[in-house]
């Protein structure tokens, strides 16, 4: 066997990383066009991808209002509906079926329809003595 390897040079291309042509947000104009209030929360520059992450999920969490608790049998559903419903050019998330729903439903209860499950049970008439 031969001790010594000959290394090939790659047959795949070569990437190289330029820096984008795009200029920077600035955070101000992003506060405006949203409605919000600036937090003060600065990501130090250079940081790394977990707490890029962790701001991303953060500011995912403060503008949804949270997560919302779906056990998974009706997330499945969900993802169903949500594909059953997808065309050329339109995909559905099972999150934004959900708030279509979720919508839809409130529309419901706003105008009286409340579904019998959701009502309060009336209270129990008094005994009468017998």
């Amino acid at each position: 066997m031969n001790p010594f390897h000959r290394i090939a040079r790659s047959t795949r291309p070569v990437i190289r990383v330029t820096p984008s042509t795009r200029p920077e947000l600035d955070p101000a104009e992003v506060v405006a066009a949203l409605g919000a209030e600036p937090t003060g929360i600065t990501i130090p520059p250079g940081g790394s991808p977990m707490t890029k992450f962790a701001a991303r999920r953060e500011a995912f969490r403060r503008l949804t209002g949270g997560p919302l608790a779906v056990p998974r049998e009706q997330w499945e559903k969900l993802d169903k509906l949500a594909a059953a419903v997808a065309g050329p050019g339109f995909a559905p998330s099972p999150e934004k079926v959900a708030g279509v729903l979720l919508a839809w439903a409130l529309e419901r209860v706003e105008r009286g329809e409340l579904p019998d499950a959701l009502r309060r049970p009336a209270a129990d008439p008094p005994a009468t003595p017998g």
